[in-house]
């Protein structure tokens, strides 16, 4: 295809994916408010799905269309390495004062993340994801479920959910059109990748980690920000470490499920796995710290995601 086509094409994905996301995971949002689910399993569930559909039907289409799942392990994975640096570094960075971060809840999904995150390395340490571990992902994905339902967050069901309402044929239409959306979107957006990918002699991992992670994390890091002006900042910090469960347990865990065992290489993964486990570590110790995200630690993150990037792509 022509890079002429490719280059405006994949930017018109991403705005598209923004917007049809942040659709979605409205629908999604009145859908939770209306039938008052808690909102730690409305996060968890519904808004999961409206706010990493991307990722989802990236490593999905990766595998079905394109015969390698090496794009859709790679976006995650730097999707995941650019939420932990990029939201709470814009965050902090436009913050006025430093901003109180709630330990309560957030250990919980720190630890649990971090858990996921090694499930992962030793599912992939042999060269293969098999189906039995995929289904795994899909169980521990479902005992953190009944760890949040069984939580003290759950005192106050509509906690953290802002009032929504929207008509229910509404809500269906949005959904099952926003999520077929989304899903050719993810397919259009590797296609435009790869096609830049091929002109410009950069590798899939590379094209993964630059455009099809940024791509596919652009709607939670608006979200995510629109949520800390409006004061709450805590909870938009929270949900990357749930967003990013989601991400490997359920996006990484349902694409196998459905497609079978799939083969990784696991060399090729290594560096990002590594960057990945340092990026949690130096997340929680700079929010753990004080429980406070001030402009010095923004800046951080933003500087060490860029580090790591440009570590990634020069080795």
């Amino acid at each position: 295809m022509n890079i002429w086509i490719s280059v405006p094409g994949l930017l018109l994905t991403f705005y598209l994916l923004k917007i049809v996301s942040d659709q979605v995971e409205n629908s999604f949002s009145a859908l939770a408010f209306k039938y008052k689910i808690p909102a730690t399993i409305a996060g968890a569930t519904l808004l999961a799905i409206g706010g990493s559909a991307g990722e989802l039907f990236t490593a999905l289409n990766s595998a079905i269309f394109y015969k390698t799942f090496e794009i859709g392990l790679i976006t995650i994975v730097w999707s995941a390495i650019f939420n932990l640096f990029i939201i709470p570094g814009i965050i902090g960075v436009i913050s006025e004062k430093p901003i109180p971060l709630s330990p309560h809840g957030m250990k919980r999904d720190m630890l649990f993340y971090f858990f996921s995150a090694s499930i992962l390395s030793l599912a992939i340490w042999d060269g293969k994801i098999t189906q039995i571990e995929s289904l795994i992902f899909l169980v521990i994905y479902t005992i953190y479920l009944l760890i949040l339902y069984k939580g003290k967050d759950n005192q106050s069901i509509l906690e953290k959910l802002e009032e929504n309402h929207q008509k229910m044929w509404k809500i269906i239409l949005v959904s099952i059109f926003g999520l077929a959306g989304i899903a050719f979107l993810s397919w259009a957006m590797i296609k435009f990748g790869l096609d830049i990918a091929k002109f410009a002699g950069l590798s899939i991992a590379a094209v993964s980690a630059i455009f099809f992670a940024f791509g596919t994390s652009i709607s939670d890091t608006f979200i995510a920000v629109s949520a800390a002006k409006k004061g709450n900042g805590s909870g938009a910090i929270a949900s990357v470490f749930g967003s990013n469960t989601f991400d490997i347990l359920i996006g990484l865990g349902l694409p196998i499920t459905i497609v079978g065992g799939v083969p990784v290489d696991s060399s090729g993964i290594f560096s990002s796995i590594v960057m990945l486990f340092l990026s949690i570590i130096i997340s929680i110790i700079f929010i753990a710290r004080d429980w406070k995200l001030s402009r010095k630690e923004g800046a951080g993150f933003l500087i060490l995601f860029f580090i790591f990037l440009g570590y990634f792509l020069w080795t």
